[in-house]
């Protein structure tokens, strides 16, 4: 596996041009290998936003204990809020997915929370696609998981700025997510 692995990173570090770079980021992404995270993480900050976009995927594709690791998540917070620089909105809707995924419960979550509901509030119409998945994303995240759904409603207790009809008012809805058709006690259907 070594071998393998070592192979394609030389392959990588030798590609001259972005279509080269992708291709291998998608060879990383099949490997799943820990030990590329470092290579992954340089390319996320590529200026080629189809590398960055290959790059998070690849990351994704990592074992959940890679998430834990702080470098990890501020990579992916910076990529979310765009913190240095413009991201690809397909990079940023995958770290958003993978932060949330792997969300322990830490007070600098909650912080991250509230950062991404200051940003929807903040967001103009150019945004609007993406606030609109952001929030139904929180939504679903906050349905499933209680430390998320605890951490949202301590956030937007604290006062009038985020919980108000601007923020949660959105234009229509995504169809990235699970919606149900029905929902009983004996059973459910949803759209996936």
């Amino acid at each position: 596996m070594e071998e393998v692995r070592n192979y394609f990173l030389a392959n990588l570090e030798a590609c001259k041009e972005d279509v080269c770079r992708q291709l291998y980021m998608r060879v990383l992404k099949n490997l799943a290998s820990i030990e590329t995270l470092p290579v992954i993480l340089s390319h996320i900050n590529s200026k080629d936003r189809k590398t960055s976009v290959a790059a998070v995927k690849a990351l994704k594709a990592l074992p959940a204990t890679v998430f834990q690791h702080p470098k990890v998540r501020n990579t992916l917070q910076r990529v979310y809020l765009q913190i240095g620089r413009r991201y690809d909105s397909s990079a940023r809707t995958l770290a958003l997915d993978a932060l949330l995924e792997h969300q322990p419960s830490f007070q600098t979550e909650t912080e991250f929370l509230r950062e991404v509901l200051v940003y929807v509030s903040k967001a103009g119409a150019k945004e609007s696609e993406l606030t609109t998945y952001t929030l139904q994303r929180l939504q679903e995240f906050a349905g499933n998981k209680p430390a998320i759904r605890s951490q949202v409603k301590q956030i937007l207790s604290e006062g009038q700025m985020l919980n108000n009809y601007d923020v949660f008012s959105q234009n229509g809805l995504s169809t990235a997510f699970t919606r149900f058709m029905y929902r009983d006690a004996t059973g459910n259907g949803t759209f996936r």
